[in-house]
């Protein structure tokens, strides 16, 4: 979470209509976003976007599937939740 390019991801993913309406292999909302498009939103190369990818992959707030030769990202908002929850726990004052 440290990183300015993985919070935009999580951002744009976020409302995937919204940032990546003229994809047209598969339905953002439904089926996630193309990596791709995701590089072209951050302005950085196709590598550099895989591997921002690979860590949120990793720390488990986004699925990455596969379709043809494409990978789609889709965010996890149950481990998104987990985390902000556990976020406000760690910075609640401690009694």
């Amino acid at each position: 979470m440290a990183s300015g390019p993985r919070l935009k991801v999580l951002q744009l993913l976020a409302e995937p209509q919204r940032h990546f309406a003229d994809q047209w292999s598969a339905d953002p909302a439904e089926f996630g976003v193309c990596m791709t498009m995701i590089a072209k939103a951050l302005d950085v190369a196709q590598p550099t976007a895989s591997r921002h990818l690979d860590l949120l992959k990793q720390a488990g707030f986004i699925t990455v599937r596969r379709h043809l030769k494409w990978s789609y990202c889709k965010r996890e908002e149950a481990a998104i939740q987990d985390y902000l929850d556990w976020l406000a726990a760690e910075l609640a004052p401690r009694r």
